[in-house]
This record gives C-alpha cells, sequence and structure tokens, in this order.
C-alpha cells in the first residue's frame, strides 16, 4: 500500500501525511492523559472507579470539541 500511495501522489506527500498522521496521534495522546487524569480526580472523590463508558465518551467529546 505504502508503494503504491508513493507512486500515485510521490514520497512528499506520504511524509506530509505521515506528518499530520503523527501530529494528530500526539494530540489524541494528550487528551487522553487529560481524561486519565480527569477520571483520577472524579474517581478519588467519588470514593469508587468509573466505567470505562464514562471515559470513552468523555475522550470522545474532548476530541469532538476540538473541531
Amino acid at each position: 500500500m505504502k508503494a503504491l500511495f508513493i507512486a500515485q501522489h510521490g514520497q512528499e506527500e506520504m511524509d506530509a501525511f505521515h506528518e499530520r498522521v503523527n501530529g494528530e496521534l500526539g494530540r489524541l495522546g494528550a487528551r487522553i492523559r487529560e481524561v486519565q487524569m480527569s477520571t483520577n480526580l472524579h474517581e478519588k472523590s467519588l470514593g469508587g472507579r468509573v466505567s470505562i463508558p464514562t471515559v470513552l465518551f468523555s475522550l470522545m467529546v474532548l476530541y469532538e470539541g476540538d473541531g
């Protein structure tokens, strides 16, 4: 697939694509850490565990909020 992409679009576009993907992954990783920290605070304040659906929903809301 990589060779086909490069053949159709060129190495520069492939490099730009990787750069965009890595940037998005970096931003997503930062958001995941924010949600984890927030979840840990809520967990402590509630005295229990927060469900995985709650964490996933929070992550979705934060990520969608970036536009």
